[in-house]
């Protein structure tokens, strides 16, 4: 069944305009759902809007069949983590997390025993009498989860929450959330600009532009398959080229991209001359090092302008004629991989993945 439910919900501010424009989307219970998108998408207002912190100017938001609309946070059955967190420095570990029953005015016994359970799951029992000036980033990130779900809501909101942490902490932290919420059983809405995050944690995506849900499907489905080159740039990286249709012969589209052209399969016809924009990933790309490419790879020349180290994989970029350089991932699987690389400056043979190109029609950015 669907938990939270968006009608036709929309909100505007002075100065900023329509932030959350007409979302309507459904959220089944137990999922984890992301809402990923920029700053300034819309998808913080969103979860806002859910939580009760705004009121929309139009649409309806119901939790579990009710409709929550005009009702306070306290009394919709979800709950919060905030990116700061949001702990009372004089108090304990136990009492921040006791804190929401406490004022709930619920008894002791039944506090002391939520508490301890809430701290088993995250794994602080043994911090209870500390308080949060004692605690690390990713310990203080766990007993805001443990405040949130103490009470045991239908619904958890999570703000940016790992925001704060290092790369190395965000990771594990990634890791440990998806666990609670397999553990919990209840339903995560996540609000992240981080698309690692999104995908890493993710049940499924909803990509937001522009105050509104351009794209929803689970990860592997928007990273393969993109709606438009906002979602195909945005989650993950794609080398974007502005191209006009050369012809087509059955399923095969010629295009010419500057000095480029390429043979795209599609399932749809385009008009010669028709513009277009292409998709490649960098890593459906690959310098090559035979005279002769792999059946089903295109190939294109361009000069090296630079390598960059990322760890596992090194980025190359090559000038190929147009605006902005070609971008290419090369896994280092090797330890010399590396060094077989043409250096700076050099011409290069680049071979392409043809059935990865992804097609839209139109010009990206125009």
């Amino acid at each position: 069944m669907n938990i939270i439910e968006l009608r036709e919900l929309t909100k505007s501010f002075p100065g900023a305009g329509r932030v959350v424009d007409n979302v309507t989307l459904n959220i089944r219970e137990g999922e984890f759902v992301t809402l990923l998108g920029p700053s300034g998408c819309g998808k913080t207002t969103t979860l806002r809007l859910i939580a009760g912190f705004e009121y929309p100017d139009r649409g309806s938001v119901r939790v579990s069949g009710q409709d929550v609309t005009e009702l306070a946070p306290y009394h919709r059955p979800v709950n919060t983590v905030f990116q700061d967190y949001a702990l009372f420095p004089h108090m304990s570990v136990e009492q921040n997390v006791g804190y929401g029953m406490w004022i709930a005015r619920a008894p002791r016994a039944e506090i002391a025993a939520r508490v301890i359970e809430a701290l088993r799951m995250v794994g602080l029992q043994e911090k209870a009498k500390a308080r949060p000036a004692e605690l690390s980033g990713g310990q203080k990130q766990r007993v805001a989860l443990a405040r949130a779900i103490i009470r045991r809501p239908k619904v958890l909101l999570l703000d940016e929450p790992l925001s704060a942490l290092d790369a190395k902490l965000r990771e594990a932290m990634q890791v440990e959330l998806r666990h609670l919420h397999q553990k919990l059983g209840i339903t995560f809405l996540l609000v992240t600009h981080d698309q690692t995050e999104a995908l890493v944690m993710s049940d499924r995506i909803l990509i937001m532009e522009r105050g509104r849900v351009v794209q929803d499907g689970t990860p592997p489905d928007l990273y393969e398959r993109p709606a438009s080159p906002y979602v195909a740039n945005f989650l993950g990286t794609s080398n974007l080229l502005r191209a006009n249709v050369a012809g087509q012969d059955g399923d095969v589209l010629a295009v010419e991209a500057g000095p480029i052209r390429l043979r795209v399969r599609m399932s749809r016809r385009f008009e010669k001359t028709e513009k277009v924009t292409l998709a490649i990933r960098p890593e459906k790309s690959a310098l090559m090092t035979n005279a002769r490419p792999d059946p089903g790879r295109a190939v294109i020349s361009g000069r090296i302008i630079d390598h960059l180290f990322q760890g596992d994989v090194l980025r190359t970029s090559v000038d190929i004629g147009l605006d902005t350089p070609f971008l290419i991932d090369t896994q280092l699987a090797s330890s010399g991989a590396s060094q077989r690389l043409p250096p700076t400056g050099s011409e290069a043979q680049i071979s392409i993945d043809e059935a990865s190109i992804i097609i839209f029609p139109g010009w990206s950015g125009s």
